[in-house]
């Protein structure tokens, strides 16, 4: 009797593993990989499309390959087919050399069709090995009201972790590379950052964890990040009491990027949601961005020139 049970214990396991090796099998095939596409899906769902010391923003062989000399990208309010000036908040326009490479990026704020903001970002050269990339800053209406885009001062670069300081704030960003230093106990005897100080886990232009510290020992603001096996961004998961949400790209059969999912819970209660969709031209380039739910009726385009 024992060794029936043995052998029956034994082709149970067996089944089981198997049974588990089939689920994985099918999940994985279930979600297709998304393939590179203009946009790196981060511009879209890691939050950090405005600090500009960090332009990572693009792939830059498919802009090269397209010939891409500009992008405008245009946020509008109102109706999805009424794409009059008079409904565009703000206007950002990328420009490109020929070799893929950004040059500037010029942002334009409006209220009521007047513009409230304007600002161009000059580089002085492609990114470094952490993404980070030196740039000058031009505010051509010189407002005094407080800025919202990020710049940042490289301070330290270390085998282990590299250190940035807010231009605008005087906060510091930590990015922790050596997964042994990934702790919060060791992040506070190195750095022993303020509560207004950001903690990174990964490059600084691939962060997998990003919070602030309270009473020396406490993570708040914390957010997760998962990616596609290209290293695309898959979604980014955001904790601020009472609130979490959770933003990640949709994705074709065939790899492509259709959009984006916005979910906001309270305690694991569903709140609300946002599905925003792409519009390809015939070249495959996004040419809109719509948005359905809580952001309803607002919407994005991109407008392309081309190198001769």
């Amino acid at each position: 009797m024992k060794l029936k049970h043995a052998i029956f214990l034994a082709f149970l396991g067996i089944f089981i593993l198997s049974c588990s090796e089939i689920r994985k099998r099918r999940a994985k095939e279930s979600d297709p990989e998304l393939k590179p596409f203009l946009f790196k899906t981060s511009y879209f769902i890691g939050g950090d499309d405005l600090n500009y010391s960090f332009p990572m923003w693009f792939n830059d062989s498919i802009i090269k390959e397209n010939k891409i000399k500009t992008i405008t990208h245009r946020w509008y309010s109102g109706s999805a087919e009424d794409e009059s000036d008079a409904n565009v908040y703000r206007l950002r326009r990328y420009s490109f050399n020929e070799t893929g490479n950004l040059l500037r990026v010029q942002q334009k704020r409006f209220y009521e069709n007047t513009v409230v903001e304007n600002i161009t970002f000059e580089y002085k050269g492609i990114p470094d090995k952490m993404g980070y990339t030196d740039l000058t800053t031009t505010d051509s209406l010189n407002l005094e009201s407080p800025v919202e885009y990020t710049t940042y001062s490289k301070e330290v670069y270390h085998k282990k972790f590299v250190v940035y300081q807010n231009d605008n704030t005087g906060d510091f960003l930590f990015c922790v590379l050596n997964k042994k230093l990934q702790g919060i106990v060791s992040v506070d005897s190195l750095f022993a950052p303020t509560p207004d100080d950001i903690i990174q886990y990964g490059f600084p232009y691939k962060p997998y964890k990003r919070y602030q510290i309270e009473n020396f020992v406490k993570e708040k603001n914390v957010v997760r990040y998962r990616y596609f096996d290209s290293s695309e961004l898959a979604y980014r998961k955001s904790e601020k009491y009472p609130f979490s949400n959770k933003t990640y790209a949709t994705v074709a059969k065939d790899g492509t990027c259709t959009g984006f999912v916005d979910s906001t819970f309270s305690a694991e209660e569903y709140l609300n949601r946002t599905v925003s969709t792409f519009s390809y031209s015939e070249g495959k380039l996004p040419t809109k961005l719509t948005h359905n739910g809580m952001r309803q009726g607002n919407f994005e385009t991109f407008e392309y020139s081309f190198f001769e």
